[in-house]
């Protein structure tokens, strides 16, 4: 089950244990975010995802993904 989201914002939010299984889910998250440099870390279909922008909400962010069909974690 997915952690609800961390509340605050920051220039960097990062979400773990996010379903990245290929480069079609990489291309969507990416997309999610068009105002933000998103980069991927760790093997495997689950990966921690860093978006990276000015003064992101985390809650937002982690809406944004869930409205979107991917689940994760904000890390605090």
């Amino acid at each position: 089950p997915a952690a609800g989201p961390a509340t605050g914002a920051s220039d960097v939010v990062v979400v773990e244990k996010v379903h990245v299984c290929c480069g079609q889910c990489q291309k969507e998250i990416i997309a999610l975010f068009k105002d933000a440099k998103v980069s991927f870390e760790g093997p495997g279909p689950q990966r921690t995802v860093r978006i990276e922008g000015t003064g992101l909400q985390h809650s937002a962010v982690w809406a944004t993904l869930t409205k979107a069909g991917f689940s994760g974690a904000i890390k605090k």
